[in-house]
C-alpha cells in the first residue's frame, strides 16, 4: 500500500516537473520572441499568465513535500 502511494507521488512529481519545464521553456520562447519583435499587450498578458501557472505549480509541488 505504501509502495503504491510512493509510486503514485513519484509519478505526479515527475509530471509536475515536466509541466514546469514546459512552461519555463514556453516563457523563455515568449521572451525571445518579444525581444525580436515589438512587444504587444497580448504577448505580455500571455507571459504573465504562464508565469502565474508556474508559480501555482511550484506551490502545489511544495505542498506535496
Amino acid at each position: 500500500m505504501y509502495q503504491d502511494m510512493l509510486t503514485s507521488l513519484a509519478m505526479r512529481d515527475e509530471r509536475l516537473s515536466e509541466n514546469i519545464e514546459v512552461l519555463s521553456n514556453s516563457i523563455s520562447n515568449q521572451r525571445n520572441k518579444q525581444d525580436m519583435n515589438s512587444s504587444s499587450t497580448a504577448d505580455i498578458e500571455s507571459l504573465e499568465s504562464k508565469t502565474k501557472l508556474i508559480d501555482n505549480a511550484q506551490n502545489l509541488y511544495e505542498k506535496k513535500l
